[in-house]
């Protein structure tokens, strides 16, 4: 069927078709061709039709043609996708796939062929290929990712295992090293104290024993810095908050320390306007950061100089306290790093003032968990400095009515079994209170200990914990087993886990070392007295 026979029908459809077309004759002459294959091989109409298939097909796909694709034609009268390279107009080669099918119209033998360009095959193909090749690539970057992780991950536990034994190690050091450092202080802390309250030592004497009774003091108190440090670090920094007057915790503070301002010769007045002074707080750690503060002041202020203790309230529920001196003063730049740890911002030349620098650092930490705020003012070196804080306050309690009233100190015999290895500790906390009008037996180690309970009657147990054959807290526990004695707990270790691990052994309440005379009276008192009223 020639073109005119039906153009709309054959000439439309066709070169609407989104592939191209071709029909040959038997003898390979070319009848037919639509746009879509002119446009792909860049032939006219007239440059295709009516000329041998021939043209269009480059050497070796004319070989294929002639022996394969038209043998098969002939015999089965159809080609499946089969692919064939066509040549365009340029010379080159295209990849294409073919199907065709021979019929007879009106007594002509034709041949029709669908031809689709497989070029954005062949790019999908490659596409394909190249996604494979990443993929696989990706998938071995990720088992080599996930195996350096794996590796890393281990390495991390590692690290923190090691840190948290570093950390276990240092806790433990720290602990030892508190216990080692307070034992020998005791006795010393003891005789000293006992010595500077003996009315019949010289003058000179007497001031020789308060000096080395506030020395041992310092000690401790540097001891102590070491141990918040590390609790604060730990966040087991312990607040027994009850309502307080902030007043009474200052002038008790000034008591402390004014003979320390009395050898500079540093005046050192309380001013107290403030007319809410009561507050909810841990009257002891609150009176550690007045403490620091005020020490902190007397360190960097010369002799002859004055320090002013003062409170006012700025807002009707919160109440500031001051501690201002006439010292060194504070340059500029060390203003906002002066709390930090190990920190002496006020440090001139190369002339230190002592200390460890935590005093700032821990009392910061104190005034935060009671949820106030501190800070320090200067107007630079030379023009001393003022340190502040700031706390909430509460309404003034009412006072409870009297009731009765406890001795503060048991006058009459307790029969105590006092356990300490230290010799001299213990030669002097028994000679004291034997000299008191109590009963003391003594003993140097558990063995000892266990048989003198067993052979005697005793009110009161004061035990140290570290014992050369074991642990005071098995003695306890050991006691406890026949015996609900009162018992006090001697030692040199005092973090929060220690507390907590006496009270789990049966000790009643604890003592950390140097203990001083006073406490252990009042201690013994409170376990032994006969709280009858006054």
């Amino acid at each position: 069927m020639s073109d005119s026979e039906n153009p709309h029908h054959l000439g439309g459809i066709l070169d609407e078709a989104p592939c191209g077309f071709l029909r040959f004759q038997d003898d390979g002459t070319v009848l037919r061709s639509n746009t879509t294959l002119q446009i792909m091989l860049g032939f006219a109409a007239e440059e295709i039709e009516g000329k041998p298939i021939s043209t269009l097909l480059p050497p070796a796909a004319q070989v294929f043609f002639q022996t394969h694709l038209f043998p098969t034609l002939r015999m089965h009268g159809a080609v499946k996708e089969l692919y064939l390279s066509l040549r365009d107009k340029s010379g080159a080669s295209k990849q294409v796939l073919v199907n065709a099918v021979r019929h007879d119209r009106d007594g002509e033998v034709l041949n029709d062929c669908i031809i689709v360009e497989i070029v954005e095959r062949a790019r999908f193909e490659e596409a394909l290929l190249q996604a494979k090749r990443e993929a696989e690539l990706a998938n071995e970057l990720k088992e080599k990712t996930l195996s350096e992780l794996n590796i890393a991950m281990e390495s991390l536990a590692r690290a923190k295992e090691e840190a948290d034994a570093s950390s276990r190690a240092k806790d433990d050091f720290l602990a030892a090293l508190s216990h080692e450092l307070r034992t020998p202080l005791t006795p010393v802390l003891l005789t000293a104290s006992i010595l500077a309250e003996d009315k019949s030592l010289a003058p000179e004497l007497h001031q020789q024993m308060l000096m080395m009774k506030r020395n041992i003091e310092l000690e401790v108190a540097l001891i102590d810095d070491l141990l918040d440090v590390n609790r604060i670090r730990h966040g087991k920094l312990i607040l027994q908050k009850l309502p307080i007057d902030l007043h009474e915790v200052l002038r008790q503070t000034v008591e402390i320390v004014s003979s320390d301002c009395e050898e500079k010769n540093i005046s050192l007045t309380l001013d107290l306007v403030a007319t809410g002074h009561y507050v909810k707080g841990d009257s002891a750690r609150l009176g550690q950061v007045i403490w620091n503060l005020v020490k902190n002041a007397i360190k960097f202020t010369p002799k002859d100089g004055a320090i002013v203790i003062s409170t006012e309230n700025h807002a009707d529920d919160r109440i500031t306290v001051s501690v201002s001196d006439t010292g060194v003063g504070i340059p500029g730049q060390f203003l906002s790093s002066i709390f930090n740890r190990f920190e002496q911002g006020r440090v001139t030349g190369q002339r230190r003032f002592g200390g460890l620098g935590l005093g700032l650092s821990i009392s910061k930490a104190i005034v935060t968990a009671h949820k106030g705020e501190i800070w320090a003012e200067s107007d630079g070196e030379g023009c001393g400095s003022k340190f502040l804080f700031s706390l909430d306050l509460i309404d003034q309690p009412r006072k409870k009515s009297p009731g009765k009233r406890r001795r503060s100190v048991n006058t009459e015999s307790t029969r105590i079994l006092l356990v300490e290895d230290h010799e001299t500790t213990r030669l002097v906390v028994s000679r004291k209170l034997v000299e008191l009008g109590h009963e003391v037996t003594c003993a140097g180690t558990i063995k000892e200990a266990e048989a003198a309970f067993e052979a005697g009657d005793f009110d009161l147990l004061v035990s140290d914990i570290g014992l050369p054959d074991g642990d005071g807290l098995d003695l306890m526990k050991t006691i406890r087993m026949s015996s609900d004695i009162p018992a006090i707990a001697l030692s040199g270790y005092g973090m929060g886990d220690d507390i907590q691990r006496f009270e789990e052994a049966g000790f009643t309440t604890n003592l950390v070392k140097p203990i001083q005379l006073d406490q252990l009276l009042i201690k013994i008192s409170e376990h032994c007295g006969s709280g009858s009223a006054d």
